[in-house]
């Protein structure tokens, strides 16, 4: 299984080809950047929920693969994925506002 950070940098290089600049919108805030939360998550923040982003990339999978989604629903698994993606997008999108 590709890691956490394996995920998300597929995930990074799926919104840059779909939305260029995504991680600099005023919208997309890593400070309440929450995976848990369909509205707080990457594409919600981004697309405005989750649904709409897998619905906008063409995702038929759900995006686990891309780190938009869990990959494992078991109560104590979920907890630490979530917190590891979490963590993950937030330091991609503040390394990409430093970048510029």
């Amino acid at each position: 299984m590709p890691t956490i950070e394996e995920r998300v940098a597929l995930g990074v290089s799926r919104l840059d080809e779909d939305y260029p600049g995504w991680a600099l919108l005023d919208r997309v805030d890593p400070d309440t950047l929450d995976l848990a939360n369909d509205a707080a998550c990457t594409l919600g923040q981004v697309y405005g929920s989750f649904s709409e982003g897998i619905i906008g990339l063409d995702l038929e999978e759900g995006g686990w693969e891309y780190g938009f989604d869990l990959w494992e629903y078991s109560r104590p698994a979920v907890l630490r994925e979530v917190a590891a993606l979490t963590a993950e997008w937030q330091r991609v999108i503040r390394e990409r506002r430093a970048e510029q």
